[in-house]
């Protein structure tokens, strides 16, 4: 969403749960204590403090039971390991804003229970019969509402994708390493390559398997003489899948015998870990935020005159900040002239005399000195060429 409440550095991929309990926990429930006090929460037994929303891997109905009852927190989240299907009867279609944008959504809910801990479960048929699964702990609040927040998620996604594109926001700033925790525990690398080699050899296991059933359905019904070719085929593929059954075979024996987590003391000298010192890389993306602030207050003022804001915006403001402009200060008169350079087309023009319209009103001191800032377009026959 681009509006970040808090930022959270972990080591070494600590589990999301981990992080929650440990340090997001604990900074809500000290800024959210003006706002639902705990007298709030003793009168309706329903209120929750707040809600997190969040992905399939803290997805544990332990952990949910664990938020709601010691701190009356309510969870969103995707539910894991959806096998059963409902009733497509159910589903009804509903309104629900994801996004800022209100969409059209075939939705149905009912009661889950985890043992005695009840949760509802909200589900969204798509056009394909695809069902998407939502468990929730919030007890208050429409399943559109619930929908609505959970799929907007997608725009966090799409914030991260944006500011990797255009901000190099995950680009490197800092070359220095810091020792981490040597008794800490980690995934054990090799246990992960097992792991991935194994997944590896039960895909392609199933696929040599698709396919050799599928010889053996389509050649049923022919003769022997017209089988010679098809069993050779066969023949190989059964080659194929005993020695892709040795393989996995091998893998399980190895799993048995290797330790999934182990200490950072405890791995080879040459794979131990260290971790990227995190001073620079968070003041430069705290200078990225801002910028990408900066350029969606932007895009945000051109709605109301361009009329392909929502489309060419971006691309827009990216032109704006790209494009050449002459500083002026007039130290007499306390003013800082900007004066843009003309833009690639008369209607991005246009749009951006509106802006510096709006900017100018907004009478804007630059940090740092007593400079009124002024906002001024140049139309390309006011540039001169020395």
């Amino acid at each position: 969403m681009g509006l970040p409440y808090l930022v959270v550095t972990g080591e070494l991929n600590e589990k999301l749960q981990t992080i929650i309990l440990n340090e997001i926990i604990p900074e809500l429930l000290k800024d959210t204590e003006k706002i639902v006090s705990s007298e709030a929460l003793k009168i309706d037994p329903a209120q929750a403090r707040f809600v997190l929303v969040f992905d399939r891997e803290a997805y544990d109905s332990e952990f949910f039971k664990l938020l709601w009852e010691k701190y009356r927190i309510a969870i969103v989240t995707y539910k894991k390991n959806v096998k059963d299907i409902w009733d497509e009867s159910g589903f009804k279609e509903c309104s629900a804003m994801v996004i800022g944008k209100t969409v059209k959504l075939r939705l149905r809910q009912q009661e889950l229970h985890f043992g005695d801990f009840k949760v509802r479960e909200i589900r969204k048929l798509t056009e394909y019969g695809h069902q998407t699964s939502i468990i929730t702990t919030l007890q208050q609040g429409s399943m559109e509402f619930i929908a609505g927040k959970m799929f907007s998620r997608w725009s966090q996604e799409n914030f991260f994708q944006y500011m990797m594109q255009n901000y190099d926001i995950d680009k490197l700033t800092e070359y220095g390493i810091e020792e981490v925790d040597i008794n800490k525990m980690v995934v054990n690398p090799s246990y992960r390559r097992n792991e991935y080699k194994l997944k590896k050899l039960r895909e392609k296991l199933a696929r040599v398997k698709a396919r050799f059933f599928n010889i053996v359905e389509e050649n049923m019904d022919k003769s022997i003489d017209e089988l010679r070719d098809v069993l050779e085929k066969e023949s190989k593929l059964q080659e194929t899948m005993k020695l892709l059954e040795s393989d996995i075979a091998s893998c399980l024996e190895k799993r048995k015998k290797t330790a999934s987590h182990i200490q950072i003391k405890d791995m080879e000298a040459g794979s131990r870990f260290n971790k990227l010192k995190t001073e620079s890389r968070l003041f430069m993306n705290v200078l990225r935020m801002i910028a990408y602030r900066a350029e969606t207050s932007i895009v945000n003022l051109l709605e109301d005159f361009y009329s392909k804001a929502k489309d060419e915006g971006r691309m827009l403001v990216k032109e704006i900040i790209k494009t050449d402009a002459d500083l002026q200060p007039d130290y007499e008169k306390k003013t800082l002239t900007v004066k843009l350079h003309s833009l690639s087309t008369p209607r991005a023009n246009k749009a951006v005399k509106q802006i510096c319209q709006i900017l100018n009103e907004s009478e804007t001191i630059f940090p740092g000195t007593e400079l009124r800032m002024i906002y001024q377009t140049l139309s390309q026959g006011d540039i001169q060429i020395v």
